[in-house]
């Protein structure tokens, strides 16, 4: 009877000592996972296309091409930074461009736009965002048909996101931006011209990757 109470004894300490171990244990691998990142680096290219029809160029092959004022290819960097699991707000500075080879060189039509947008995130993987869009130095250069450079100056727009992440560094955004660019008073063989207010509303995709 004494030996089977001192071994009960026993198993009792070591079911103890385990016991005390576990808290230890779980810590250990508590501390051993990343903590989450608050601030993310983030570069995007992408493309869209959309907006009025600007005036028509002539091509070196004597085809006509169109240049609508939101198309384009689209690059972008900036940061984002998550205030929780659900909420982050990003901003975004980049190069928006859409240009033809012709007959008297090249057209083109481009701007810098600053995007600073919030974001909801419904589960891990998607999220949605709707933010305001400032284009800077709008301008667009046709060099045909009496058409000059046209310097629209700045804008401002909505532009709205839907993010699916493909995997922990990189998301697919479809996104929408509602714009128009102002009139402006251009030269063109010393006459001036306006040029009236053009919708440059478009919808596209990005490709994001952070860091």
């Amino acid at each position: 009877m004494i030996m089977e109470f001192f071994g009960r004894s026993a198993s009792m300490k070591h079911y103890a000592a385990l016991l005390l171990c576990l808290p230890i244990i779980a810590m250990a691998e508590e501390s051993s996972k990343p903590e989450p990142r608050r601030y993310e680096g983030v570069l995007s290219v992408g493309y869209v296309y959309g907006g009025e029809k600007l005036p028509d160029t002539q091509v070196a092959t004597n085809g006509v091409a169109t240049i609508r004022a939101g198309s384009g290819f689209l690059v972008s960097g900036g940061g984002t930074w998550k205030f929780s699991p659900k909420l982050a707000l990003q901003g975004t500075i980049g190069y928006q461009f859409h240009g033809v080879n012709h007959s008297s060189g090249s057209a083109y039509v481009k701007r810098y736009p600053l995007e600073i947008v919030p974001f909801f995130y419904p589960s891990e993987k998607l999220r949605v965002g709707a933010g305001w869009r400032h284009n800077f130095n709008i301008e667009y250069d046709a060099r045909y048909n009496q058409s000059g450079s046209i310097d629209f100056g700045s804008s401002d727009g909505l532009v709205v996101q839907l993010g699916y992440q493909l995997n922990p560094d990189v998301w697919l955004h479809l996104r929408y931006v509602k714009e128009e660019f102002s009139s402006a008073e251009y030269s063109y063989y010393e006459k001036q011209y306006t040029q009236p207010s053009v919708d440059a509303s478009n919808i596209g995709f990005t490709l994001s990757h952070t860091f």
